[in-house]
């Protein structure tokens, strides 16, 4: 199939827009503004309740086929990023020689000045990207720097004023770039809801359940349980290697697998130590993954320790969909998000 056809079926799958070409590649994007929204898909009519992301698809033609690759951006994050850079270029004249790169979450581009950016695809293919789609990346920096004002900081702690969770506590937190995330989702959707995925969202998991606190004995149980319940045999010597190299790594042992004895009740003490020694945030990271994915025991432990990338967390959790399906863009939305919530609350 040529490449003028499979823009053109890229273009309808994706509901996206193509930004720039050349041969043998193409790249694509379209903002999805975030709430809830009512999609028209070839899969049929759905309804989508996460927060703003910008999503590229790129082809690369490889031989007689062509490679379909995807990027899921934050909206917050887009424009986070294009603000530091155009501030760079404004307070140093020589950047024109030393273009500012950067990956947005595997996306690299390359900045040469605030009206010259070209995307960097994993091939070594190069795009420049058009001047009218560039500002649109930018169009939401005056809507960040409007939330970023709103944030009070008081004893070290920043806050947005007169916003609470669902369960009435104020959204505030010692990291200050989190809060600023929040800002600028209510920014972008003043009647905000936690029901609408986002980072208000994971801030809501964080403040409102104890569960991110300590894991109670019976969901430990029933996580075990569900591994026990999986015949380690099943699967691929990759993914079964990955799983024990994460238990190895957090519980100092192998608790399940081929030929391990371990019983449920043995192997409680050694998850619930494990767990304990997360982050709070890794471990609302972990229930969103079980709560909205079914993810797992291992494989979400695994991505927010950094023994997998979330890229490759959200290819596992999505291998049993074609990539234009709506819920495989939940998934991938979805990942983004908690993905930027551990990113935002590392510091």
């Amino acid at each position: 199939m040529s490449l003028s056809l499979m823009i053109k079926r890229t273009t309808a799958d994706f509901g996206v827009e193509l930004v720039a070409s050349s041969e043998g590649a193409a790249l694509f994007c379209a903002l999805r503004k975030g709430g809830t929204e009512r999609i028209k898909s070839r899969h049929g009519r759905y309804e989508r309740h996460v927060m703003g992301i910008w999503h590229f698809v790129a082809l690369t033609e490889r031989g007689n086929s062509f490679e379909t690759r995807q990027w899921h951006i934050p909206r917050y994050l887009m424009a986070r990023e294009m603000g530091l850079r155009i501030k760079a270029f404004s307070q140093f004249s020589n950047l024109s020689a030393s273009p500012i790169g950067g990956e947005l979450f595997g996306l690299t581009t390359l900045m040469g000045s605030p009206d010259q950016l070209k995307v960097l695809l994993p091939d070594g293919v190069q795009l420049n990207l058009p001047k009218q789609f560039i500002r649109s990346l930018q169009s939401d920096r005056p809507l960040l720097e409007k939330a970023v004002a709103r944030v009070k900081e008081r004893s070290g702690l920043y806050a947005v004023p007169n916003l609470k969770t669902p369960a009435g506590h104020a959204v505030e937190s010692a990291c200050q770039e989190l809060v600023e995330a929040v800002a600028f989702e209510k920014a972008t959707r003043p009647r905000m809801s936690a029901e609408n995925f986002g980072i208000y969202s994971a801030y809501c998991t964080y403040r409102d359940f104890d569960t991110s606190l300590e894991m109670p004995a019976s969901l430990l149980r029933e996580l075990l349980a569900n591994q026990h319940a999986r015949c380690p045999h099943e699967l691929s010597d990759e993914t079964y290697a990955l799983f024990i190299k994460t238990q190895e790594a957090i519980f100092g042992q192998s608790i399940w697998g081929r030929g391990i004895k371990m019983s449920i009740d043995e192997g409680l003490p050694l998850l619930n130590q494990g767990m304990r020694s997360l982050t709070r945030h890794q471990r609302v990271q972990f229930i969103l993954m079980n709560g909205m994915h079914g993810a797992g025991l291992f494989l979400p432990l695994a991505t927010v320790t950094g023994a997998v990338s979330f890229r490759y967390y959200a290819d596992q959790m999505c291998q049993h969909w074609q990539p234009d399906d709506p819920q495989e863009q939940d998934r991938r939305h979805e990942t983004a998000y908690i993905r930027l919530y551990g990113e935002l609350t590392s510091s």
